[in-house]
């Protein structure tokens, strides 16, 4: 499917279900870097910030920033559970 066609749909899936599509439609890797982005400022307060005060620099690729950025804020978050 090209991704204008698949634009619309890829735009409204969740993290996983997009890394999921992507690798059984490898052509589309090329064109989904917006929506990482999207995802990326969305779900990292961080680097939401750092884009809000200008210093951020824009990753080659925000899929592959995506994965260890979630990896970091679960075992963040399984620290803060352990605390408890």
């Amino acid at each position: 499917m090209p991704y204008r066609v698949a634009a619309p749909l890829l735009q409204q899936c969740k993290p996983e279900q997009l890394r999921m599509i992507e690798e059984a439609s490898p052509h589309l890797l090329e064109h989904t870097n917006d929506i990482w982005q999207r995802a990326c400022l969305r779900d990292f307060s961080e680097l939401r910030k750092a884009q809000q005060d200008g210093t951020l620099e824009a990753p080659a690729s925000w899929r592959a920033m995506y994965v260890p950025k979630q990896l970091q804020t679960e075992e963040a978050q399984d620290v803060a559970r352990a605390r408890r």
